[in-house]
């Protein structure tokens, strides 16, 4: 393959894969790569050739008239993102089409820049990483091909176009400039991670994107057709800070959602949506109204993270484990400079929201509270409820079927106090009902068909069929939708929720303790599973895409402080280790400072620290020493004369095939070429190494002198 049809295919490949995150985020039109990959693919057999003048003009009206298009366009619509990335997919397939010189393919590699830019916006991914990596070593091999092509171009003798690009660049030149290109980036990798991050990166402007979700529903509607099916699909990923123990059976990753309040025979609605915004306080947690506090009311606090894909809904949901008392936004210190506002509130049904237009991931930290209160003390409570409980939350239908009121009765049994009518109502529904993922089509009575005709259904029946049931009874109860249980990824030591996992229940209102859970649904599946054998993959691909989203999409000031902290405790002493946060005042921060100061200029830092300059002092003289008594193969003598060779025919001299070293360096002195000093000394190492009695080479001054000949341009030469 010619050298100038390499440039072409390396270029290529190269903006395909800058595309191809682009095309994995899903933003753009389908049709638009209807276009552009088949563009891409015609650049190779066609983007040699010259174009006549007429095409040129053609194809150059054509795009500015699609610019003016998308201007139009965005300025109806606002979508200025899309709309600019489609305009930089059309001029990146025009030029394709024409990548005949270097200067078009320097072009080309520009361009590929912006599609990478684009994708990493649209596609905050993991996979964005993967392709990132393969473009760091096409971007070498493309600058490699193209600024060899460049040198041809400029050179009197323009022959070495119709070379193969094999004669120029040999696989192991390839393969040598790919590891240093990912050399290059794992060192870029670690100023990404020490510089100081301020919370105004590229990525955390727009947090984590993906897919909206199904499972979860803001809404709670009796009646479907077909079977409801499962999905593995990631909902919540959760990191337990500390409490985690006092989780067990008797209370389980129960993950509330929202909580409804009025029932109109078929679906459940939200009417009480007074809500209240959360203010952040010194510490950044926002304290949740709402939930009972002061003397005798106990909890067991527990503190995690949750990373919450979106959600298809049109309300903005939060979820907590039980009753969350504290909450706080991820990066929520930086939104004003970003000029990104998200507000968080909490309503009357006790629900945690947030106002967004946007489709992104979030980030928080929750403090929950498990309420500590036995039955008996449950079961001693007089059943008074204040008027807006029995205004809210004992009303019923209407016209709700009447059977409902008896078997009511007969599933309260002997019970004589709240807590045992509702566990009575549980373990009634639970025991006499069968569970069913299959739709009964769309009833007139759905509660009804539930209840008397087909006996079995989904949670949302069980949900519904206990609230209902209670309410007659006079007992104030409502449904609350989110998820139960959780898996476990050994991994990356954190839960994550699937949205198989929806589910609907109950809550019961108790005076003075609020809303107690309840969960009439019978019992599918272990809760707190483990992953299988053919899990384990997943699994850990999971945990990578948790770690790209922690550490590089979301990576601020608060995260890096944590990771310098972290790494400094595990070296220190138990004594020196420090607690650094953003939030800290100047008098604390100096405290932890006198901490690494005393560490610091211990005798034993001393040591550490000469010891580690003695190693790395060791490692370079060994490295230099292996250098210099490497023998060279004679097919890498060989190259290195054929290279000088090649080097002077590109600076201007004749030199006709055979042409021994030593006649070069005399050509070159006679030309007047100005580091033909440099060519005589190679010239003497090259033939002493493959001609000489002893062998041996000086390999690192053999590349020097090359590198100090091919420094000297044409122009500088003086040509008799």
């Amino acid at each position: 393959m010619t050298l100038p049809r390499t440039m072409r295919l390396v270029c290529l490949l190269l903006i395909a894969t800058a595309c191809l995150p682009l095309f994995l985020s899903g933003e753009m039109p389908p049709f638009l790569w209807t276009v552009v990959f088949p563009g891409l693919a015609l650049g190779y057999f066609t983007g040699g050739n010259a174009w006549p003048k007429y095409l040129v003009v053609i194809v150059t009206t054509a795009l500015i008239a699609s610019l003016a298009f998308l201007v139009l366009v965005s300025v109806q619509s606002g979508d200025w993102l899309v709309n600019s990335i489609t305009f930089a997919l059309l001029a990146t397939v025009t030029r394709t089409l024409q990548l005949q010189t270097s200067r078009q393919a320097f072009q080309a590699v520009g361009l590929s820049f912006l599609m990478l830019i684009a994708a990493a916006v649209t596609n905050p991914d993991v996979s964005f990483a993967i392709f990132f990596v393969v473009y760091a070593v096409l971007l070498t091999w493309a600058l490699t091909y193209t600024h060899l092509t460049q040198q041809v171009e400029e050179s009197p003798q323009t022959s070495g176009l119709a070379w193969k690009a094999a004669r120029l660049v040999s696989r192991k030149f390839l393969a040598a400039s790919s590891l240093l290109a990912l050399g290059l980036l794992l060192t870029s990798m670690v100023f990404f991670f020490l510089f100081p991050r301020l919370g105004l990166g590229f990525f955390s402007a727009r947090t984590r994107s993906g897919d909206p979700l199904v499972g979860f529903s803001d809404s709670v509607e009796l009646g479907h057709f077909g079977t409801l099916s499962d999905s593995s699909r990631v909902v919540l990923r959760v990191e337990f800070r500390e409490g985690k123990e006092f989780l067990n059976d008797a209370m389980p990753f129960r993950f509330r959602g929202m909580a409804f309040d009025h029932y109109d025979g078929k679906a459940w609605a939200r009417t009480l949506e007074e809500t209240s915004a959360l203010r952040a306080g010194g510490d950044g947690f926002c304290e949740v109204w709402g939930f009972p506090a002061g003397p005798g009311i106990n909890y067991d606090m527990i503190e995690y993270d949750i990373y919450q894909e979106p959600l298809e809904v049109e309300s903005r949901v939060l979820f907590g484990l039980d009753r969350p008392l504290e909450f706080k936004p991820a990066l929520d210190r930086f939104d004003r400079y970003r000029g990104f506002k998200r507000n968080y509130y909490v309503d009357e049904l006790l629900n945690l929201g947030y106002s967004d237009t946007s489709m992104t991931s979030l980030a928080y930290a929750i403090r929950t509270g498990l309420l500590r209160v036995s039955d008996e003390r449950l079961r001693s409570l007089p059943a008074r409820y204040p008027k807006w409980a029995r205004d809210a939350y004992l009303q019923v239908p209407d016209d709700l079927d009447a059977r409902v009121a008896p078997l009511a009765r007969e599933a309260l049994g002997d019970a004589k106090n709240v807590f045992d009518a509702a566990k009575n109502i549980e373990h009634y529904l639970s025991s006499r009902y069968g569970y069913t993922k299959e739709g009964a089509g769309a009833p007139e009575d759905p509660l009804a068909d539930f209840l008397f005709v087909r006996k079995e259904g989904h949670c949302q029946y069980f949900a519904t069929a206990m609230v209902v049931m209670l309410r007659k009874l006079g007992v104030p109860a409502r449904p609350v939708n989110g998820f139960l249980g959780a898996d476990y990824n050994e991994f990356g030591d954190y839960y994550s929720v699937t949205e198989s996992r929806a589910h609907t229940w109950v809550e019961v209102l108790f005076p003075k303790y609020g809303w107690i859970v309840f969960d009439p649904t019978p019992a599918q599946e272990d809760l707190m599973g483990e992953a299988g054998v053919l899990d384990e993959l997943d699994q850990w691909l999971d945990s990578v895409k948790l770690a790209w989203y922690k550490w590089v999409i979301e990576y601020d000031l608060e995260r890096q402080i944590a990771l310098y902290t972290g790494v400094w405790n595990a070296l220190a002493p138990k004594s020196k280790e420090v607690d650094f946060s953003p939030e800290m005042n100047v008098f604390e921060m100096r405290a932890e400072l006198r901490k690494i100061s005393k560490t610091l200029f211990s005798r034993e830092s001393a040591v550490a620290i000469a010891a580690l300059l003695l190693v790395l002092l060791a490692a370079k003289l060994a490295v230099r020493l292996l250098r210099r008594r490497r023998v060279p193969s004679q097919d890498e003598i060989r190259k290195l004369a054929d290279l000088l060779r090649h080097v002077m025919r590109r600076k201007g001299l004749s030199i006709p095939p055979g042409t021994t070293l030593p006649a070069v360096a005399r050509l070159s002195l006679a030309s007047g070429f100005p580091a033909s000093a440099s060519v005589a000394a190679l010239a003497d190492l090259i033939e002493e190494a493959r001609f000489g009695p002893r062998p041996s080479a000086d390999l690192p001054r053999m590349r020097r002198l090359l590198r100090e000949v091919r420094k000297q341009k044409a122009r500088e030469q003086a040509h008799p």
